[in-house]
């Protein structure tokens, strides 16, 4: 049995709600994906509309944390930020 419920598209993103109510995104330019959490996919519709007509991507998805917009904006995940800037011992 399927664990997925429902899925919308937005380009680049794929949003899928999951059985439990949780969100769940992949993003096609890098074939990544990552967990939303509970996250309602009618804030996330008016964010991406927000978005699209030109607001900044904080203003338009204020209840996302900073990882979720630029995963959104660019499918980089946190694991892949920490290999691109590690962390610099001095």
């Amino acid at each position: 049995p399927s664990t997925k419920r429902n899925t919308m598209n937005h380009n680049p993103c794929t949003f899928t709600i999951n059985i439990d109510g949780t969100l769940h995104a992949w993003h096609k330019n890098l074939g990544t994906d990552m967990a939303f959490g509970r996250v309602s996919i009618t804030d996330i519709l008016r964010g991406l509309e927000s978005w699209r007509s030109g607001y900044a991507i904080q203003d338009a998805f204020p209840f996302l944390d900073a990882e979720r917009r630029e995963f959104i904006m660019t499918g980089t995940t946190p694991e892949m930020w920490n290999i691109m800037f590690p962390e610099s011992i001095e």
